[in-house]
């Protein structure tokens, strides 16, 4: 059966499990001989990946069933995160990352939708995942510190497995058909028309924001010095942070307005990150970006489930979600590769994404002071 606390666990695991992918991929690549151009490059692939699989695989939850796709998407993304250990060329770490991205983009909207079948609150589904990040971040920063990389990776794909037998084991999804149809065929057109405002200002903000996380480690390593393990921490105080606001918080109160209030913050985050020196101040910033973060991500995330719930498509509506956080992550190494390339500065990417994410806050301000919940179909 589909229970709120088997599926935080699982999502807590998932959590775990990715933070070595996302923030110390960066530093294995630089130990390989990339150069900061192709480590940019490289995020790509991943991106793209992650943006076609989300976007089909939400479509399928609402159509063949969640959990077909939550046991797949969780063994694969496994197997997936082991091998990042093997390859050592730019080319093979490209195939490998466009692999990693379809499978990571497998199982999200099954959680979410089994979550909204069952009538977990988003805010409180959406902690377990920082918790994870949290948690992830503090045991990838010390087995970075005391070992070596690949080490983070195993006990990635560790954890990915271990995710994988605990949904087989608790019969995760057991008390939900296993082949959903939902009353409305899932149409792509019709969640989008319903939900492009969140999707856009996901976009836009998220992918001003992916243009810092590609060279994140590296501006904490080599411009303020930090160690693998001060690395880990500062990302635990903003996952920490994002963990206790959106479970005491994120479910109260309009989601449209949480989301502005989260894009707002995430301007004045982004352009906090330039200004530190060091590893106390750079701690502080973080205390801000998981505060912006919890608002921004459980307010949107409210918002479409919300609205997948009156069309029949949760799935659908979720995955196309995550799908936007994909396209963000194409943005950014883009935004990221022009902006270095002229700049020649980690920090100004940040105040790049600063302006970028200010303009976003008054665009989705204007947008929704006409826009409602309500839905007309």
């Amino acid at each position: 059966m589909a229970r709120g606390s088997d599926l935080g666990v699982i999502y807590l695991m998932s959590n775990v499990g990715i933070t070595a992918a996302v923030f110390y991929l960066p530093l294995l690549f630089y130990d390989r001989g990339l150069t900061d151009l192709e480590i940019g490059y490289l995020a790509l692939p991943y991106s793209l990946a992650l943006f076609a699989s989300n976007a089909l695989f939400g479509k399928l939850t609402d159509s063949r069933g969640r959990r077909p796709f939550l046991f797949l998407g969780l063994l694969s993304a496994s197997i997936t995160t082991f091998i990042y250990i093997l390859p050592s060329s730019f080319t093979t770490f490209a195939v490998f990352r466009l692999l990693n991205g379809i499978s990571l983009g497998m199982f999200p909207a099954a959680i979410i939708a089994l979550a909204s079948d069952t009538s977990t609150p988003m805010g409180k589904l959406s902690s377990w995942r920082a918790l994870g990040w949290t948690l992830g971040a503090l045991i990838n920063g010390a087995l970075a510190q005391y070992f070596q990389l690949e080490a983070a990776f195993i006990f990635g794909g560790i954890l990915y497995g271990c995710a994988f037998l605990y949904a087989l084991l608790r019969d995760v999804g057991g008390n939900v058909e296993t082949r959903r149809k939902s009353v409305t065929p899932p149409r792509y057109g019709l969640v989008i028309r319903h939900n492009w405002q969140v999707y856009l200002v996901v976009i836009l903000r998220h992918g001003s924001g992916a243009s810092i996380w590609i060279y994140w480690p590296l501006f904490l390593q080599e411009d303020l010095g930090l160690t693998g393990g001060q690395i880990g921490v500062t990302l635990a105080i903003n996952t920490a942070v994002q963990a206790v606001v959106m479970r005491l918080a994120a479910d109260r109160g309009d989601p449209q307005r949480m989301l502005l209030l989260g894009t707002l913050l995430s301007a004045m985050a982004f352009a906090s990150f330039p200004l530190a020196t060091n590893y106390l101040q750079i701690s502080l910033t973080q205390i801000l970006l998981g505060l912006s973060f919890a608002f921004f991500l459980v307010g949107g995330l409210r918002t479409v489930e919300y609205r997948g719930l009156q069309l029949d498509m949760v799935g659908t509506s979720t995955g196309l979600f995550e799908a936007s956080f994909s396209i963000s992550q194409i943005i950014g190494p883009i935004l990221a590769l022009l902006v270095f390339s002229q700049f020649q500065t980690y920090t100004s990417l940040m105040y790049v994404a600063a302006i970028i994410t200010a303009a976003t806050t008054l665009i989705y301000g204007l947008i929704s002071a006409r826009k409602s919940l309500d839905i007309e179909l």
